[in-house]
């Protein structure tokens, strides 16, 4: 498992599935649609050649028994692999796999199925033995199987077919989810034309079908490729026997096919009408036709020599075109794997014959597979022995979809909540793109995307600007853009500068509260440059969270009246956007805490009634939507009596916390108040100078705060340095030193 900069996250040698005796060989692999994968392999550690399966975590975890579940461990022989071609095992969608091989269990060669639960519990057995579930056991041989997904948890199965004397022809099946075989055990004919037909592979169409392609040498001049399209109920939807993809002079041979999300499908072969082994392709659209060249879009002519059968693969690029990677000798040249690029007019995109990925260093390059990176681009895999030391080594390279190797876009290393801010935001941090640097300074400028939020507001934003896939309309009309599995919207950008790392503050779309931590998720785009249409990259997302760090306001000036039983309190408004309200505690002494053993109410507005009949002494304060409660504003009410005094309060001034701070951040400052007083709090330079006048009101007694913002609009911004707080009140003044740094 490699992470999305080609980081090896199972460990340098990899993460071993089995190591029983005798040979485990021909190993497959597909998703398992959570992150992690399912695995086939053909097995003699029973002494014959049995089929065994795993599944693993994306944590790297093996979720079966270990060392594998038997799919089949008759008694018998079990072929997975025809002549350099194997049936990938097909998912599910639940967590579970489909496997299918020949058998020659009866004397001659059939087509046997295994279903394996998301449990790796196998669904066909007998008296304990895994036996699996015969698909054809007609006269003669059938053999080669190749697997699609129905779409509904089951399969479609095709083999080449032996039952007529003389020649071989192509027949299919389709398997329920729930194991039950929708014709006989005898299969239904799919061609039974001129000539043998073989080498039969399948793909799904995506909406319930499959489409499958075979070489076909009807006409006695070339050996030719055919396809077919079946239904649920295995109803051929194209020309009986099929339609030609290709019947150019010379021979095709080793075709392959994959889906091209739209119902159709890619296919590609090796062909030899220019008397070598080049490769060709061709789109099969979900009618029949055929949108690219005729007779198949050549991928690399005339400089193969040798193109090995197990040399070359493909991936959808998911915008109509095909990838494909190919494993070649040129001229005078070692072997090495090119990439491929066919667009959605099957017009070459990468010149001069594709993209030398493995170097053409001596040795060896072959084996390569291929997938897509989701953005378009192309992830590649091969057995490469240029090194004399080990016999072979597993690589992997990145295309991205401009063909520039390896990973061009920016990395988020970090998504932290601004300290003392009043929430909303966090500062996003990134590592530049490779080609922000010197001397080609690549790209121009980032732009900052994030997912969108809550569904009711993003289903209105929808409404009103709609969705695209293209960041530069996105950006420009306020239109969602969806990418990388989310919805974005459009937040600003920062121009790049050929520096190592660059930040940006952004809004999140929730703030942290207790039992609740809502994460808002980010993505970078580098920009090549500020041109519509000009190359661009997005990075992998990711996510943080922004915290309200400030409380409100102590409530003032907070007055109260106590007669004849009934305390009367009141206070002005607090004016903080995030105001939820007010706690009103109760106690017997001035120095009583404000805990939920002396709370008496929390009310939304600025008063609150006790029908206590004795007197009490009473602190207010304001509590914020994050949680966040100020300092209490302390009141013995006017016509109380008789209440302890309890510890007098002081003039009183804290240190500013935190201190030092950044001019990019906030600081607070706390004092108290023995009495109300008319009170100043400023802000002097290290020269005397009055820098800020932070409070000039008369305030109740009790304890109070107040921030000190280093970039606060409307005041001058603070420069590093040497700085005193100073607290005026009652004819006494109170000083406090804070350091800002830069």
């Amino acid at each position: 498992h490699a992470s999305a900069t080609g980081q090896p996250l199972w460990g340098p040698l990899g993460l071993q599935i089995t190591n029983v005796a005798g040979n485990q060989t021909h190993p497959l692999l597909v998703p398992d649609g959570s992150g992690g994968l399912l695995v086939e392999w053909a097995d003699a550690r029973s002494g014959n050649t049995d089929v065994y399966a795993q599944r693993v975590s994306a944590a790297g975890t093996a979720l079966w028994t270990a060392n594998g579940v038997a799919a089949c461990n008759e008694p018998s022989t079990q072929n997975t692999y025809f002549g350099n071609a194997s049936s990938f095992p097909v998912a599910d969608g639940g967590g579970g796999m489909w496997v299918t091989w020949s058998d020659n269990r009866s004397g001659n060669s059939d087509v046997y199925l295994q279903h394996l639960s998301a449990a790796g519990v196998p669904q066909f057995t007998s008296a304990g033995v895994s036996t699996g579930l015969v698909v054809c056991n007609a006269t003669g041989d059938q053999f080669s199987p190749d697997m699609a997904s129905d779409g509904a948890g089951g399969v479609y199965l095709a083999w080449t077919d032996s039952r007529t004397v003389g020649n071989s022809d192509i027949y299919g099946s389709r398997v329920t989810a729930a194991g039950t075989l929708v014709n006989t055990s005898a299969g239904n004919s799919i061609c039974t034309g001129t000539g043998s037909q073989s080498n039969v592979r399948m793909a799904s169409d995506g909406v319930g079908g499959a489409i499958l392609v075979w070489l076909d040498p009807r006409s006695t001049t070339n050996t030719a490729l055919y396809a077919a399209r079946l239904t649920p109920t295995l109803f051929n939807l194209w020309t009986s026997n099929g339609i030609a993809v290709c019947d150019a002079s010379g021979s095709r041979s080793y075709p392959q096919i994959i889906s091209d999300g739209n119902a159709g499908a890619f296919v590609q072969w090796l062909d030899s009408r220019a008397g070598n082994n080049d490769l060709y392709a061709a789109h099969l659209n979900a009618d029949g036709t055929l949108p690219w060249a005729l007779n198949g879009a050549p991928l690399r002519v005339s400089t193969f020599i040798n193109v090995p059968n197990n040399g070359f693969s493909m991936a959808a690029d998911g915008n109509g075109g095909l990838w494909s990677a190919v494993s070649t000798t040129l001229s005078g040249s070692p072997m090495g794997i090119y990439a491929l690029h066919l667009g959605a007019t099957g017009a070459a995109l990468i010149p001069n014959g594709g993209l030398l990925v493995g170097t053409a260093l001596a040795g060896i390059r072959t084996h390569n597979v291929v997938d897509t990176d989701g953005n378009g681009g192309l992830y590649l895999t091969w057995f490469d022995n240029r090194l004399v030391a080990v016999s072979g080594q597993i690589l992997a390279n990145k295309v991205d979809r401009y063909g520039n190797l390896g990973s061009i876009e920016p990395t988020i290393t970090s998504v932290r909540d601004v300290v003392g801010d009043q929430g909303g935001r966090v500062k996003l941090t990134w590592s530049a793109s490779p080609f922000d640097a010197d001397p080609g300074f690549g790209i121009a400028q980032y732009r900052i995307w994030r997912s969108a939020p809550a569904r009711a507001a993003a289903a209105a934003r929808v409404a009103r600007q709609g969705t695209t896939t293209d960041a530069d309309v996105a950006s420009t009309t306020g239109a969602l853009l969806l990418a990388n599995g989310y919805s974005w919207e459009y937040l600003g950008t920062s121009p790049a500068g050929a520096l190592p790392s660059y930040n940006f503050l952004a809004a999140t779309t929730a703030d942290s509260v207790a039992g609740s931590n809502p994460r808002t998720a980010f993505m970078v785009e580098a920009q090549s440059s500020t041109t519509l249409g000009a190359p661009h990259w997005y990075s992998a997302p990711d996510s943080g969270y922004s915290v309200d760090n400030l409380p409100p306001a102590a409530p003032a000036p907070l007055t109260g009246q106590y007669a004849a039983g009934v305390t009367r309190l009141h206070w002005n408004p607090n004016v903080e956007a995030d105001l939820a309200g007010y706690r009103v505690y109760r106690g017997t002494s001035l120095g009583f805490a404000t805990d939920a053993a002396h709370l008496l109410t929390a009310v939304p507005d600025t008063g609150a009634i006790d029908v206590a009949g004795a007197p009490f002494v009473y602190k207010v304060t304001a509590r914020d939507s994050h949680g966040n409660e100020s300092l209490a504003a302390t009141l013995l009410p006017t016509g109380t009596t008789g209440v302890g005094e309890g510890p007098s309060l002081g003039l009183a001034l804290a240190p500013p916390s935190p201190n030092p701070v950044r001019a990019s951040d906030a600081t607070r400052v706390r004092f108290t108040l023995p009495t109300a007083s008319r009170v100043r709090v400023s802000l002097l330079d290290a020269q005397g100078r009055e820098m800020r006048l932070l409070v000039a009101a008369t305030l109740a007694a009790g304890e109070h705060d107040v921030a000190i913002d280093g970039t606060r609009a409307g005041a001058a911004a603070l420069s590093p340095g040497l700085y005193f707080v100073r607290l005026e009140a009652g004819g006494k003044t109170l000083m406090r030193r804070m350091i800002v740094l830069d």
